[in-house]
């Protein structure tokens, strides 16, 4: 499921899943430099004279910024947990924008205590998590780890439910070709950047598979284009003019959903 996950144009996307890459895309970039400054900052406090505390201090007056009690040790692991949770933001901002995009999406539902990757999931007709391929399971994985971090009250119950499966899927990801190199998943209190990398990379393939399972049929996109044009009062004002307002549906199929230019003139049809 890993191969080929960035599809070029003219291959069928959902806006959601173009939308999703974006966001990842843009932050990898922040997440690679604070990456590159929190190693930097615990290279030059084991070096400094005045220890850990008395480097921090003078970087606190040196900058003018106010440091409160931080552990070296733990601000890989809290940074790590803090990038999990801005990943799963943007995977659930993508499962809503997939749902509200998709015209069979105001009919799917979601059942008691039911995630919302899992019933998205079962409405465009893939397994149930357990049975589900790997980047779905990896991804719930750490749905699970930023619902550890987020809820403290519950977060022993949330670290036995990871206990239990971070093993498996860590030997699963090191039999995957594309994955193979990145030593993740880690237990709650063992986060690294290399977790960052591995749900980034399942998530893209995750919505790339749905968007796949959920891919529109050719009535559904010409119906799309048609409510669009209708909704706007296009599709009146050029109803005289029935070249241009075919050469508007055809740019609109191609920009809104990727397809090439070959496809959205098959979608149209004689219409």
């Amino acid at each position: 499921m890993f191969a080929d996950s960035e599809l070029g144009y003219g291959m069928f996307q959902f806006p959601a899943y173009r939308n999703l890459k974006k966001v990842l895309g843009e932050l990898d970039a922040c997440v690679e430099v604070t990456e590159l400054a929190i190693r930097a900052f615990n290279g030059a406090m084991k070096e400094a004279d005045g220890g850990e505390r008395g480097y921090i201090e003078a970087m606190s007056e040196m900058y003018r910024v106010r440091v409160n009690a931080v552990e070296a040790a733990s601000l890989v692991n809290l940074n790590a947990l803090l990038n999990i949770v801005v990943v799963h933001q943007a995977l659930e901002r993508f499962l809503y924008d997939f749902k509200r995009e998709h015209p069979s999406g105001s009919t799917w539902t979601r059942e008691t205590n039911e995630d919302l990757l899992s019933s998205v999931m079962r409405a465009v007709g893939i397994a149930e998590m357990r049975n589900a391929p790997l980047a779905f399971r990896v991804c719930d994985f750490y749905r699970v780890t930023r619902n550890a971090f987020m809820h403290p009250s519950a977060r022993d119950a949330h670290a036995r439910t990871l206990s239990k499966s971070v093993g498996e899927l860590a030997t699963e990801v090191s039999e995957e070709p594309v994955l193979s190199g990145l030593p993740a998943p880690n237990s709650f209190d063992s986060l690294s950047f290399d977790d960052f990398i591995l749900f980034t990379r399942c998530a893209k393939a995750v919505a790339r598979d749905l968007s796949d399972c959920g891919r529109l049929q050719h009535q559904e996109m010409l119906d799309w284009v048609d409510d669009e044009l209708t909704k706007n009062g296009r599709a009146g004002r050029l109803a005289k003019n029935p070249k241009r307002l075919r050469n508007l549906k055809v740019g609109m199929l191609r920009t809104t959903f990727s397809i090439s230019a070959e496809e959205a003139e098959s979608v149209l049809g004689d219409h």
